[in-house]
């Protein structure tokens, strides 16, 4: 769901401005808001008035200046590293009340480490198998 920015109390809003999905959602809005199938006169304002496609907007309080249209393309370019970074540091370091929930874990970063290094993924399935039987073991 959308949060008008204006309903949001002042002590939450670094959350408004923080969150990768509230840019990447603005983004998306924005463009199919601005697409040729949202240019239709809104026959509920004036003559010359924003299209249905601006009012749209306009209403859940979208800032639709140009500089709002490639923050957020940038903001999910260039930060999405740290973010993603932060995210696997707090599942390192979770602390999980049993093993198997480690072990869950470390399937999931050896998944990952498998995509990022193009590995086979069977090879370093097995090799968790392997750290997974060392833990047990401990």
């Amino acid at each position: 769901f959308v949060l008008v920015r204006k309903s949001i109390p002042g002590w939450w809003i670094w959350a408004y401005y923080m969150s990768p999905f509230a840019y990447a959602l603005r983004a998306v809005v924005i463009n199919e808001m601005r697409s040729p199938n949202w240019q239709q006169p809104n026959n509920a304002t004036v003559v010359g008035g924003p299209t249905v496609g601006e009012a749209a907007l306009q209403s859940f309080e979208f800032q639709t200046e140009t500089v709002w249209i490639w923050t957020p393309l940038l903001q999910c370019r260039y930060l999405w590293k740290p973010w993603a970074f932060a995210t696997v540091m707090i599942v390192i370091f979770l602390k999980t009340p049993s093993s198997h929930g480690n072990q869950i874990i470390m399937q999931a970063l050896l998944t990952l480490q498998a995509a990022f290094q193009k590995k086979n993924m069977f090879s370093v399935l097995k090799a968790g198998q392997e750290f997974d039987e060392t833990l047990d073991s401990q």
